[in-house]
């Protein structure tokens, strides 16, 4: 680095004469004092306009999910977290939402003889049928929530009647995270089971 240009007269600070080591220190701590001030006022609203722009694409393109998943969502969400009543909440709102139309659903495959889906992986094409049927799997898995939540709470007979209620959907399936898909009535029958004398 060149050394700066110094003044013809050194500084005089406190009636004493600074060297010129100490003039030339002087000058590099202002440049690096400049230089910081630099970098914090160019850095600083460039990595906050890239987060805002990240932001904004996130946000704009994933798509918002149906109130019917939402609800599934928040009901699972209070579930794992051993929030019981919440879980039942968000799953009653659910149900009563969306049960005529997982019924109506439910009806139709039941009139065409359409098979009830695998439970496990399933391929891509199928995966996208399974979850076009978003109302009948999201109530079906509501009511066996439900049930488990009101049987954690020590409230049998109403987790019965949430499991028995989750039977009249045989063709609903739940996606597990781990990558298959599980079918709530019959899980709710399995449960059925531990419960009945």
């Amino acid at each position: 680095m060149p050394e700066p240009d110094l003044p013809e007269q050194l500084p005089v600070i406190n009636e004493k004469t600074l060297s010129t080591a100490d003039v030339v220190a002087h000058i590099k701590a202002r440049e690096r004092r400049y230089r910081r001030w630099v970098l914090l006022f160019t850095i600083l609203p460039t990595t906050a306009g890239l987060f805002l722009l990240g932001y904004v694409y996130v946000t704009r393109n994933v798509p918002e999910l149906p109130m019917n998943a939402r609800l599934t969502v928040q009901a699972w969400t209070a579930f794992n977290a051993g929030r019981w009543e919440e879980a039942i909440a968000r799953a009653d709102e659910c149900t009563s939402r969306f049960s005529q139309a997982a019924e109506a659903t439910q009806t139709k495959l039941a009139q065409q003889s359409v098979p009830p889906p695998p439970v496990g992986p399933v391929p891509d094409d199928l995966r996208r049928t399974i979850a076009s049927r978003g109302p009948l799997n999201d109530v079906a898995t509501c009511w066996f929530m439900r049930g488990r939540a009101s049987e954690t709470l020590g409230r049998t007979s109403v987790a019965v009647q949430a499991y028995q209620t989750a039977l009249r959907f045989p063709h609903a399936r739940c996606w597990d995270p781990n990558g298959w898909f599980w079918s709530p009535a019959e899980a709710a029958q399995e449960r059925l089971k531990h419960l009945s004398p």
